[in-house]
């Protein structure tokens, strides 16, 4: 059994413009970052997708069940966006590092798709009837808290990261991480404000909403500035250390762009 909420069809378009982000990325996946991006962008498509899903369920088994979905994407968003500014920046991720990063997203998914261990993770949760709608109303426990620490410890240093790269880069590379760094921080905003209880629409969780300003952002970075043609470690490489003249062409537009001397 279904609902139509007014929400349904905001997060399926979100859903929906954060795919092409992922599959446009998915194309350019040899580049530096490009994987991580590809499974952030996929990770919120998920989530969007789920969310929107859950809204539209009436049963609670059906909620649950689209909210265990859902959680896939939420727990893939911190550590892909902690990965993406690590490779980004020059940093690429050993394996055994990514072998940690996978362990907290793995206990937390098994703790939201076992029944018997909801009681750890939420401390209660209801199917309620709020404005005419079916809605779950979640208390969060002891592990919900650990996971929104964790996860906002990795989104932040991820963050900070692309500051610090901010910071040495030319005009072209600081455009691309001010709009991925802008990309990150309102989605991070939203969750805070759902989280932490200053959220003007109950039992409505403003994050995946705010993912379509994280599409939009990816987009610009992706499509105005190239983001994935020339990460700023390529650019150190391959012009700052060289002693001759480099001349820079744009193999997608006919006219000559300029000449640079390192």
């Amino acid at each position: 059994m279904w609902q139509n909420t007014p929400y349904n069809a905001p997060l399926a378009a979100s859903a929906t413009f954060a795919a092409g982000v992922a599959f446009y990325v998915w194309r350019h996946r040899s580049q530096p970052g490009a994987a991580p991006l590809c499974a952030l962008s996929s990770g919120v498509a998920l989530w969007c997708l789920a969310s929107a899903l859950e809204m539209a369920s009436v049963a609670q088994d059906a909620k649950m069940f689209w909210t265990g979905v859902l959680y896939i994407g939420v727990v893939t968003v911190p550590a892909a966006w902690l990965v993406f500014s690590l490779d980004y920046s020059g940093r690429p991720v050993s394996l055994p590092m990514g072998a940690l990063l996978v362990i907290e997203p793995v206990l937390v998914l098994a703790t939201v798709w076992n029944p018997d261990l909801h009681g750890w993770y939420w401390d209660q949760i209801l199917r309620i009837e709020y404005d005419g709608f079916a809605v779950l109303a979640v208390s969060p426990g002891m592990g919900f808290w650990l996971h929104i620490t964790y996860s906002y410890a990795l989104i932040l240093l991820g963050t900070l990261l692309l500051m610090r790269l901010f910071m040495r880069s030319p005009p072209i590379y600081r455009r691309q991480i001010s709009a991925m760094v802008a990309a990150s921080l309102v989605p991070l905003a939203a969750n805070a404000i759902y989280i932490f209880g200053f959220n003007p629409f109950p039992y409505l969780d403003l994050t995946p909403f705010a993912f379509s300003f994280t599409g939009l952002a990816c987009a610009w970075a992706l499509l105005r500035f190239g983001l994935l043609d020339l990460a700023p470690v390529a650019r150190d490489l391959l012009v700052e250390n060289m002693s001759y003249g480099v001349l820079v062409l744009d193999g997608r537009r006919p006219f000559f762009r300029g000449v640079s001397a390192a």
